[in-house]
């Protein structure tokens, strides 16, 4: 319990967000090739991640992906075993820029 208790304070601790934060958004850049903005997190005890202020560039750098708050819902007891078990995702204010050039090339490819 005790380990618990210091894993969900240290989780509230700024400097740890902000770590979580630059780590999530260096990995998806790393991946995608684009620019990724996270703007805060916030830990629920034991089950919920709330990312805000989210923003991914597309390759031409224009908006892919805006959103306000994205909540994950996981199975924190899967995530000690280290796999993720994700019950539930939601939006709040989500804006999503998709387009396809005359050559049927969609700004999302490279992600597919």
């Amino acid at each position: 319990m005790l380990l618990f208790s210091a894993f969900y304070f240290a989780l509230h601790a700024k400097k740890v967000q902000m770590f979580v934060i630059h780590t999530i958004a260096r990995n998806i850049e790393s991946d995608l090739g684009a620019k990724v903005q996270i703007g805060a997190v916030d830990f629920h005890p034991f089950n919920r991640l709330i990312l805000k202020d989210i923003y991914i560039q597309d390759l031409s750098k224009d908006t892919l992906l805006s959103v306000q708050s994205l909540s994950v819902g996981v199975n924190i007891w899967k995530l000690l075993g280290k796999k993720i078990e994700i019950k539930s995702v939601s939006f709040d204010n989500m804006y999503v820029n998709l387009s396809v050039d005359i050559f049927g090339v969609s700004n999302v490819d490279f992600i597919i």
